[in-house]
């Protein structure tokens, strides 16, 4: 409950009053940390009801650092934490509350793919292989549950991130020791696997949605901006000539900025939101990047630190771009990713 409190007192608005919230959502914060810290003691010993919601509170922690844009790695504290309580849920097999438990799962899972996301790789957080399992649980993505509903037809792209992460670590041995790691052929196979893979346009969505409806257009767009966030990370992750990079960058910023409309006013326009950011740190022309700044809005904290670490990447003396150039400014400003 202190979880859920914490949560609900923060504004997502940018407002200048802001200060009279501040006690009261720190308040039920530190409660809910204290309580999340005097159950953490004891050992996570099944996948039971107390076990959810013990991944419950983790993940709306989670979700509140991520909403205030903290820039201290708070979120990845809380990712960790759900990351022993999800294991635990996944493999307990409990079949009671169904969707409760897919969609805990699904948006600790979604949370995981944001945090891969960038470069350079972080091994503290490799992809260990049950996260890579937790990925394929078909009942995670499942159009009819809530979580599913959420993440749209982009799932079986979720799916493909612990391939690709694991692909630019073994990449990034690969370079640093000189040997022939495979990783060729293993460029070749995931790319081909990314723009091949079909969107799936079925949608069993609530208020009788259907393939034919303007929402089923909408998680098709979102999920061609996943495809592309993701084939950036793969390429940028591969190649070593920058120059290289941004060409082959250029048609995917083209084709985000026509696809955004399509979703913007969707509520999948929030769980796109770090691929987009991804993409448009890709953008070079002042167009491109104006178009992108007007699809966020600074309606929110998050939304609005967003743009600024765009705005740096697009202003960076060093002529830093993409997912590099997203680490260059956040380590230049002694700051964490907030949104994975």
């Amino acid at each position: 409950m202190n979880a859920v409190l914490a949560l609900g007192g923060y504004s997502l608005e940018v407002t200048g009053n802001d200060e009279e919230f501040e006690w009261s959502r720190f308040h039920y914060y530190g409660l809910a940390i204290e309580d999340l810290k005097a159950a953490l003691a004891d050992p996570i010993v099944d996948g039971g009801r107390d076990t959810r919601r013990l991944l419950l509170a983790t993940l709306l922690m989670c979700l509140f650092e991520s909403i205030r844009g903290n820039t201290q790695g708070m979120f990845q504290g809380h990712l960790r934490a759900s990351r022993v309580l999800a294991q635990a849920v996944s493999n307990s097999g409990e079949t009671d509350d169904g969707n409760l438990t897919n969609s805990l799962l699904g948006l600790y899972a979604y949370y995981e793919f944001l945090s891969s996301l960038r470069l350079p790789p972080n091994d503290e957080d490799f992809f260990i292989p049950h996260q890579s399992t937790m990925f394929q649980l078909p009942s995670v993505g499942d159009h009819s549950s809530p979580f599913g509903v959420a993440v749209g037809a982009a799932w079986p792209l979720y799916q493909m991130a612990p391939r690709i992460y694991e692909f630019a670590v073994t990449r990034r041995i690969e370079l640093v020791e000189g040997n022939d790691m495979g990783c060729l052929e293993a460029f070749g196979n995931l790319r081909d696997d990314i723009c091949e893979l079909a969107i799936d346009d079925v949608t069993n969505g609530p208020n009788g949605q259907t393939k034919d409806g303007q929402f089923a257009k909408a998680r098709r767009a979102a999920a061609e901006v996943v495809r592309n966030a993701l084939l950036l990370f793969l390429y940028s992750s591969f190649f070593e000539d920058r120059a290289c990079i941004l060409e082959l960058s250029q048609p995917l910023v083209r084709s985000t900025v026509e696809l955004l409309p399509d979703f913007i006013l969707t509520p999948l326009i929030n769980t796109t939101f770090w691929p987009i950011v991804v993409v448009a740190s890709y953008a070079t022309t002042i167009e491109h990047q104006t178009r992108f700044l007007s699809f966020l809005p600074p309606v929110m904290p998050l939304v609005t630190r967003g743009a600024e670490i765009l705005k740096g990447v697009w202003s960076s003396p060093s002529g830093a771009f993409g997912l590099e150039g997203l680490a260059d400014i956040l380590d230049a400003r002694g700051e964490n990713y907030c949104f994975g």
